[in-house]
């Protein structure tokens, strides 16, 4: 398979993997839910949930592409793949939390 078609796969990953995670977290925090990430936590406060939506699925994919444009393929495809892993992690983590407290997934990824 081609690099530039597992990167893209590996970014789009990313950027799903984040979503799913800012998701959980604003549906979480609509609920009562406190952010456990304290850096998270100030982002959001300061910033508000829609920056951090723009953070996290558009400058951390995007550090992945700047290691792509600097001719170091595969350390842009590892650290796509790392970013997509982790926010699909703390995306199901949090929704697991949103599930104990009765909260369908449809009132998460279909609002």
């Amino acid at each position: 398979m081609n690099l530039d078609a597992v990167f893209f796969l590996t970014t789009t990953a990313a950027i799903l993997g984040q979503f799913s995670d800012a998701r959980t977290t604003e549906v979480g925090l609509d609920h009562g839910f406190n952010e456990g990430n304290s850096v998270g936590a100030k982002l959001i406060k300061k910033l508000g949930i829609s920056d951090v939506y723009a953070i996290k699925c558009g400058v951390l994919p995007f550090l992945g592409g700047l290691l792509l444009a600097f001719n170091h393929e595969l350390a842009g495809i590892y650290t796509e793949s790392f970013i997509a892993g982790a926010g699909f992690v703390f995306g199901v983590l949090n929704f697991l939390k949103l599930r104990k407290s009765n909260v369908t997934f449809k009132e998460v990824f279909l609002p």
